[in-house]
Parts: structure tokens; C-alpha cells; sequence
């Protein structure tokens, strides 16, 4: 079997201790971040897996390509379900966009919107209130501001359309990731929220050039 070595970065957030109540008595304190050259399969060594004909080892490459997949199509129901006009309204199978749903459409995407480990609610909220003093520092703008900025990205498809307010939140972003001291923390939501609205600016302009009429 044919093996590579690739190059990780593992980063450690702060943990909470708590009781069998749930309450918090303590916290770990964050870890340094660690470089870790890993050893993965190359591409000749899957290639040769997968010829060899159903195994193990063939299983478990298949369901973690086709888990891609399936976050894809997730995150596709949460964008249907942010936008739907009544809360009690069902989500269905003829929601998802199947052309979204290809190798060559998903190789095309920012890796951070490809659909990945889901964001617990507790690191949105870390990450929505960690963009809020940051930002206010970075460009001096009023808090009302910056919130609106947070509501967006609470529920993003209420701008998708509209490319103008689309890259000034690529912009705000932008300067964010560059000036957090928290990055680490706040790294995928920041990333996942950046790389949908880069793809969206993206087809938008397709969408206006005339050229692909």
C-alpha cells in the first residue's frame, strides 16, 4: 500500500470542566498549536485499493467520499430551511440542487464549503461575539453596524442575491481572519461563512456576463 506524508496543523481550544450537573467548575486551558507531518495514502495507493476489488479498506474510503456528499446536501437544507417563509413548512428531497451534488461541481468549491465537520451553536456563538469586538476595534464602525454584519451571516441567504452587500462581507471577513487573536478558535465558521460567499459572488457573475448567453 502506497503512502505519502502530508502536513497537519492541529489546533486546541480552551475547555470547560463540568459537574454531573452541568455546572462549570473549571476550564483546561488552551493548548499550543502542534505541527504534525502525517503519513495518507497517495494517489497510486488508492487507486490500487480500489482496483483490487471490494475489501475493508475499500468500504472506508468510499464512505468518507461519500460522506462529501452527504454534508454537501446538508448544508443545502439548511440554506432551504434559513429561507423558508413559514417556520412549520417541510423540508423535501426535491429541495436539493442534484447538479450541486457532482465531483466536478464540489472539487470547484472552497474546501471549507464543500460540507465538513458540523459548527456546535456554541461556536457560532463564540465566533459571532469574538467578529463583534474585533471588528468594532479594526474598522471603528458602531456596533449597530457590525451586528447587522452578524445577522447576515446568521441568515446568509437573505443577501445571496445581492453581490454589493455579498463582497462587503467578504471584505469585513477578510479583515477579520486577519486581525482575530482568536482565529484558531473561530477558523471554520469565519472560513465556511467566506468560502459561501466568495461561491456566491462567483455565479452571480456568471449569471451577469453576457458572454455566457
Amino acid at each position: 500500500m502506497s503512502y505519502t506524508t502530508k502536513t497537519f496543523t492541529f489546533h486546541f481550544k480552551k475547555r470547560t470542566v463540568k459537574d454531573e450537573t452541568g455546572a462549570v467548575i473549571g476550564e483546561i486551558a488552551k493548548k499550543p498549536s502542534i505541527v504534525v507531518d502525517l503519513p495518507v495514502l497517495s494517489a497510486e495507493g488508492i487507486a490500487t485499493i480500489l482496483l483490487n476489488g471490494p475489501s475493508k479498506e475499500t468500504e472506508v474510503i468510499l464512505d468518507a467520499v461519500n460522506f462529501m456528499f452527504y454534508q454537501a446536501a446538508r448544508q443545502q437544507f439548511d440554506d432551504v430551511i434559513e429561507s423558508l417563509p413559514n417556520a412549520d413548512d417541510e423540508v423535501k428531497a426535491s429541495d436539493l440542487n442534484f447538479d450541486r451534488l457532482q465531483l466536478s461541481y464540489l472539487a470547484n468549491l472552497p474546501p471549507a464549503t464543500r460540507g465538513g465537520s458540523s459548527i456546535s451553536e456554541e461556536e457560532w456563538a463564540f465566533f459571532y461575539k469574538d467578529y463583534l469586538a474585533v471588528m468594532i476595534a479594526a474598522t471603528g464602525k458602531e456596533e449597530r453596524r457590525i451586528n447587522n454584519h452578524i445577522e447576515h451571516f446568521k441568515k446568509p441567504n437573505r443577501c445571496r442575491a445581492n453581490q454589493a452587500v455579498l463582497e462587503v462581507l467578504i471584505d469585513q471577513l477578510s479583515i477579520y481572519i486577519s486581525k482575530s487573536s482568536n482565529i484558531e478558535d473561530t477558523a471554520p465558521a469565519a472560513e465556511r461563512l467566506l468560502g459561501k460567499f466568495q461561491s456566491w459572488v462567483a455565479q452571480l457573475a456568471v449569471a451577469n456576463d453576457p458572454d455566457a448567453l
